[in-house]
């Protein structure tokens, strides 16, 4: 390891230099300035680095780190290097002499020396790292952690897929919440009844003999012996006598195996036993006011049990199929029984009122089918459901429809035994263990636990729970049918109304009656009806407010418009429009452009329509009385996509023609232009402050050039020439560019013409077969 040092071209010592380098470190031997200038060098660095502040230590190595990784043999500056490694070379000798002076021989430590050293040790070691400050500026976003291979995507951003869609899903499409009670009644269902085909024609099994713990084996595949085979005793069959001797509930019931099976775990299993206690618990919460109900409908009891396979008792749960509430009604069937059901209001979750509409529901079924099986499995399935499987079966016995291959659904099959098997367990408490089960506290249904008071729309929840003095949320869950914070107007019911009802705690209904409007609408707001192509900004200036106000009052989510003939709030007060912005906007006549094309009719006239975000091509043909074929010529549109807000359609309408609802606009108060046209470039292009120029490339030209020259992008470049920017351009081929006003002057070479076309051919407008000239 004694070879000459050796240098490589960038400053770094080569391998022999570098071991002779560690074996002088390791032996604690002095560096040779002479022989080790870059070594030198880097310890002075480092000292440096140690000695100075931060600071200033920082500095010195940005503007001298440089010259320490220099070449300090180079011709013509061996003397300054020589000099600055002696000069390194005293420092540092001085240096270490300084430290041993200082150091002298080594004493004793002494206690308090001692003390002190424990306090610094405890003072580093307790001392806390300070949170490292986020890098992220103001206004960014941080950038997503990067996720493990084969780990599940987040959570889309709800809010914007609705803006990108333009769809905003009803509360009918909550997400779903599912009870733990109706959790185990799934898990129990697939314990008992294995959703797989069964070895025999039939998918269910006819007798009560319950399955056994191992497989049975009905051939080992070896050859057969010539002994025959030793007898099987077969399985003792389960003693059922005790079923026999079980009270019924109220309605015809018949101890199918289903059932029995059903039964026997809820009396033989200890998971069993305290399941059914659990639910015969939970309807202590509205057992008293629904059998109250079902005695007035002339009902039977015991159909209470139905709500507990439905929803466990728990009035605010969603399914995965849209269902909701007490009685899991779908919005279609709940609007059909009076049920107001919309992003406003959802009258499912609210137990009495879903309760008279389940209870109606159950009694025309079974009006119709004439058995409570038959009901209970049309409730499930649907009315329409049942009725084809009757009629393709022939028959109206429901466990022979349960029996056959495809007779009924899944779910349906084993919806009627939990019903029944649950009806006969609260008949029987003692024999299946739940006798002494305290049933939970009613909970607030009808006049039981609380008041009702009439109060009219636009009242929102706070303006209730402030008539009461309630700062709490106490308001609120008493009224989860209520979805937005305000109530709705009178023509979003689904049935006739004078007001809205809300519930408030028992003994404030009084109050909350005198402090609350209970008829009109609320202080300070008025309604009004939309129509067809009037967007939120049209009607927030007729009333001289904004946009984000009429969302807040109505309930409305960003980028959502309400429906044609939807009534929504209103300032009261209609100011002076003259001289506001919003006026003048509005005032402002739009711009609407059409195709190349010359329509011309007699006894007709031109208007345009402005579609709002949901409007359908064939709805809008419809209310303005024209034909949908018609309406997509016009506009060169496609049948089958969306129209999108913003657009501008012509329309040919009868000279006397006044649609109403619809708002639709005069041709002499539009501007039009014709796509592509000069007047249509000097609209748009100038919108974005630039001017439409044709550019001779000259020699050397590429897009790069140009695209720099003009202050245009590349891609937009290919967009308006409909050409690639890796396809070559030759000296004299036009190019058309959208360049910055007041930033670059156009080559005097450089012609304008805003009527020339990619193709090179000016626009003509294009007579149309069978339009008559007026």
């Amino acid at each position: 390891m004694s070879g000459p040092l050796v240098k490589t071209n960038d400053g770094i010592l080569s391998g022999p230099g570098r071991a002779r380098l560690w074996s002088t470190f390791l032996a604690g031997k002095e560096f040779d300035q002479e022989t080790h200038p870059c070594e030198f060098q880097r310890v002075l660095m480092r000292r440096l680095r140690a000695a100075c502040w931060p600071l200033l230590g920082g500095l010195l190595c940005t503007f001298l780190t440089p010259l320490a990784l220099a070449e300090p043999i180079a011709a013509g500056s061996k003397g300054g290097a020589d000099q600055l490694a002696t000069a390194t070379g005293k420092s540092r000798r001085a240096g270490s002499a300084t430290a041993v002076a200082k150091r002298g021989a080594p004493k004793a430590k002494t206690a308090s020396s001692k003390q002190d050293a424990k306090k610094s040790t405890a003072k580093r070691t307790t001392r806390k790292k300070k949170p490292k400050k986020s890098s992220t500026r103001r206004g960014r976003r941080p950038k997503p952690k990067p996720r493990l291979p084969g780990s599940k995507p987040g959570k889309p951003d709800t809010r914007a897929r609705q803006m990108l869609t333009g769809q905003h899903p009803n509360h009918s499409t909550a997400p779903p919440v599912e009870s733990p009670e109706l959790k185990a009644m799934r898990e129990l269902d697939h314990a008992l009844f294995p959703p797989s085909p069964a070895p025999s024609a039939t998918p269910w099994s006819t007798s009560l003999r319950l399955p056994q713990s191992g497989p049975a084996v009905s051939a080992s595949g070896l050859p057969a012996s010539g002994k025959p085979s030793p007898r099987v005793k077969p399985a003792a069959e389960p003693d059922l006598s005790w079923i026999a001797k079980l009270n019924k509930p109220d309605f015809p019931v018949r101890f199918e195996p289903s059932v029995v099976r059903y039964l026997t775990y809820y009396k033989t299993t200890t998971r069993g036993r305290a399941r059914v206690a659990r639910w015969v618990q939970k309807s202590g919460r509205y057992r008293k006011a629904i059998t109250k109900l079902l005695r007035q409908y002339k009902m039977p009891e015991d159909i209470l049990w139905l709500a507990l396979v439905e929803s466990a008792f728990e009035p605010t749960i969603h399914s995965h199929a849209g269902a909701a509430g007490l009685w899991q009604f779908m919005p279609a069937t709940g609007r059909v029984y009076g049920l107001t059901v919309n992003r406003r209001v959802d009258e499912r979750l609210d137990p009495e009122r879903s309760t008279h509409a389940a209870l109606r529901h159950l009694k025309d079924l079974n009006q119709r089918f004439g058995s409570w099986e038959l009901a209970f499995a049309a409730y499930n399935m649907g009315y329409g459901g049942l009725l084809s499987s009757i009629r393709k079966f022939n028959t109206n016995d429901y466990w022979e429809l349960r029996r056959l291959e495809a007779g009924l659904p899944y779910e349906t099959a084993l919806y009627v035994p939990k019903i029944v098997a649950m009806a006969i367990v609260a008949k029987n408490c003692k024999v299946f263990g739940c006798q002494g089960v305290v049933l939970d506290k009613p909970r607030p249904f009808g006049n039981t636990g609380a008041d009702k008071v009439s109060v009219a729309p636009g009242v929102t929840l706070k303006d209730v729970a402030r008539a009461i003095g309630d700062k709490g949320d106490g308001v609120a869950k008493l009224n989860a049918h209520v979805i937005g914070n305000r109530l709705p107007p009178l023509e979003s019911s689904t049935r006739p109304r004078r007001s809205w009802t809300v519930y408030v705690p028992k003994g404030k209904g009084k109050q909350a009656s005198n402090k609350l409007p209970r008829t009109g609408v609320a202080r300070k707001l008025a309604t009004h009806r939309t129509r067809w192509g009037e967007p939120l900004a049209r009607i927030a200036a007729a009333y001289d407010t904004t946009v984000t106000k009429l969302m807040r009052l109505n309930d409305l989510r960003a980028h959502e418009s309400p429906r044609p003939d939807t009534v929504i709030f209103v300032p009261a007060a209609r100011r002076s429009k003259r001289g506001t912005p919003s006026a003048r906007a509005a005032a402002a006549p739009p711009v609407a452009a059409v195709p190349d094309q010359d329509f011309r009719y007699a006894n007709r006239r031109r208007v345009f329509y402005e579609p709002v975000l949901g409007d359908r091509l064939q709805d809008v043909a419809r209310v303005c009385g024209v034909d949908a074929a018609e309406l997509r010529r016009w506009n060169h549109l496609d049948s089958g996509a969306a129209l999108q807000h913003g657009m501008r359609l012509q329309l040919f309408i009868p000279q006397d023609s006044k649609p109403a609802g619809v708002v639709l606009h005069e041709a002499s108060r539009v501007r039009t232009v014709t796509v592509e046209s000069r007047p249509f470039f000097d609209h748009f292009v100038q919108q974005r402050g630039r001017k439409r120029i044709e550019v001779t490339a000259r020699a050397g030209d590429t897009w790069k050039k140009l695209s720099k020259r003009y202050g245009l992008s590349l891609g937009m470049l290919e967009r308006i020439n409909h050409r690639s920017r890796r396809s070559k351009l030759a000296p004299g081929q036009k190019v058309i560019i959208y360049a910055r006003r007041g930033l670059v002057e156009p080559p005097k070479s450089t012609t304008v013409d805003s009527d020339v076309r990619p193709g090179g051919e000016p626009p003509k407008k294009r007579r149309i077969a069978g339009a008559r000239p007026s």
